[in-house]
């Protein structure tokens, strides 16, 4: 934790792209929407010359703000 600066900092590694974070004050969590890009299957027919197809998969993780530990992690989400 950086406590050298105005706010106290925590870094915290998501292992994805963070999309959207919102805190809850009433239980003292932190929501963090977070997208993984992961390989997907072509229409096409796969040729040598084909370049890969990725879609984004997103995942809502809960935080707990005095411990930094995840306390949920939620990734049924349906794909338009």
């Amino acid at each position: 934790m950086d406590t050298d600066s105005e706010l106290c900092v925590k870094r915290v590694f998501l292992h994805a792209t963070p999309r959207f974070v919102a805190h809850h004050p009433a239980t003292q969590t932190y929501a963090v929407v977070v997208s993984k890009r992961v390989e997907t299957l072509s229409m096409e027919e796969s040729t040598d010359r084909s370049l890969p197809v990725y879609t984004d998969v997103f995942e809502l993780l809960l935080y707990d703000s005095l411990t930094w530990k995840p306390i949920g992690r939620f990734d049924a989400f349906e794909v338009p």
